[in-house]
């Protein structure tokens, strides 16, 4: 009834304590900086003590540039426990990886917390999350059509991004800028109405503006110079001057030819039903418009 003694108990390599019994029931076992101690006091028979442990295995965590991970290493006890890991992307990147032992994985967004769970691990494991930096694009139009993607999006390093223009009837598209930079407007493809570009390389954010107006507005001219004639014609007009691409406009609005800058000056309109067209001339200083009657 008086005397006490302290056992220490010692987990081979790998294992844990998980369980020491005093006569049947559980006590709890002191840990002093990794020293397991357990005192038995006031005894009044013979008494068992029983230790038990338990395997476990060691899973470590890394993340790649653009975020970080945590905890950076957990153990977790075989077929008995698991673990939750953090997965946090620095500003401007977002995680795109998640690899347990080289083996995709598919983490938890519980309102853009990022979590994984390992359980029932049976070796030593590694999880690597892996990030990537992403950029802002963003797209802006006044009314008079429509661009895919309008507003701001989210586009990965050097990843592509089409952008595609639709005019509504009776407008065209006067200027497509970026980050405020030169009017590329020329550089639009065509197909059935529809322009097309793509951005490539993307490794900054980027602002679009496309702007259309109405297509027969003869009073909106730019300061672009160029001559057309003749004015009345059986199918062939001139243009003086550079341009980048040529849209022959009815006076409903409807854009009825579109024409290359690759014609050496000479439009030839023998397809178009005799009538008044206005010719919308785009070059890089703006925009030129003239009226023509076909014969």
């Amino acid at each position: 009834n008086e005397s006490s003694d302290e056992f220490t108990i010692t987990p081979d390599a790998g294992y844990k304590l998980t369980s020491l019994q005093l006569g049947g029931e559980e006590v709890q076992w002191e840990d002093n900086a990794g020293v397991l101690t357990y005192t038995v006091t006031t005894v009044t028979t013979d008494v068992s003590l029983v230790a038990a442990f338990t395997q476990y295995f060691t899973v470590s965590a890394t993340a790649g540039t653009g975020g970080a991970i945590t905890p950076g290493s957990s153990e977790v006890l075989i077929n008995e426990d698991s673990d939750e890991f953090t997965i946090t992307p620095e500003a401007g990147y977002k995680l795109t990886s998640l690899l347990l032992d080289g083996v995709e994985v598919q983490w938890e967004d519980n309102a853009g917390v990022l979590t994984y769970t390992v359980s029932a691990v049976a070796a030593d494991a590694s999880l690597v999350a892996g990030f990537t930096q992403y950029f802002t694009v963003t797209v802006n139009a006044n009314d008079g059509g429509t661009v895919e993607n309008e507003g701001a999006n989210e586009v990965y390093i050097n990843e592509l991004f089409d952008i595609v223009i639709t005019p509504d009837q009776g407008y065209t598209i006067t200027s497509v800028t970026i980050n405020a930079g030169d009017n590329v407007v020329g550089e639009l493809t065509e197909d059935n109405g529809v322009y097309f570009m793509q951005l490539t390389d993307i490794a900054e954010n980027k602002n679009v503006e496309v702007t259309f107006e109405l297509a027969n507005s003869i009073s909106k001219t730019s300061a672009a110079k160029h001559r057309v004639y003749p004015t009345v014609t059986n199918g062939l007009v001139n243009v003086e001057g550079d341009y980048e691409r040529i849209e022959i406009v009815s006076l409903t609005g409807n854009v009825v030819k579109q024409l290359k800058n690759d014609t050496g000056g000479q439009l030839e309109l023998y397809d178009l039903s005799p009538g008044t067209y206005i010719v919308v001339i785009h070059s890089k200083s703006g925009r030129t418009l003239s009226k023509i009657i076909k014969k």
